[in-house]
């Protein structure tokens, strides 16, 4: 029978992590050789991993607590390096979107000022 480890982040008990996964843009399966735990914080781990294939990185929160395990995932062009420098970064709220939006109405020209 498992033991039960209640609370107790992937840094401290790396033995418990028993998962498979495959990257969500070409399928291939996760080497969690290369995960990365980027942060731990009051019952939080944020996991990065990169597909070996496609070179997809892939961002995970997990979070333990009250008798569960929450596990929220993002696919990402941001290398761990970035997301380490964004994490901080205050949030996109409503209001910045609207603003944005109203910003493209005006500007027809407003794609070329990021060389895309």
């Amino acid at each position: 029978m498992a033991t039960m480890h209640p609370q107790i982040p992937f840094g401290h008990r790396p033995d418990i992590i028993k998962a498979e996964a495959f990257c969500s843009i070409c399928g291939e399966r996760f080497d969690f050789t290369n995960l990365q735990i980027l942060e731990e914080q009051d019952g939080t781990t944020l996991l990065y991993i990169k597909c070996g294939r496609c070179q997809a990185g892939s961002l995970s929160s997990i979070s333990f607590g009250q008798g569960r395990l929450q596990f929220l995932t993002a696919v990402t062009d941001l290398s761990q390096d970035e997301v380490l420098d964004f994490r901080n970064e205050a949030s996109i709220d409503e209001d910045d979107v609207l603003r944005l939006h109203a910003h493209m109405e005006v500007d027809d020209n407003f794609l070329n000022q990021f060389n895309v």
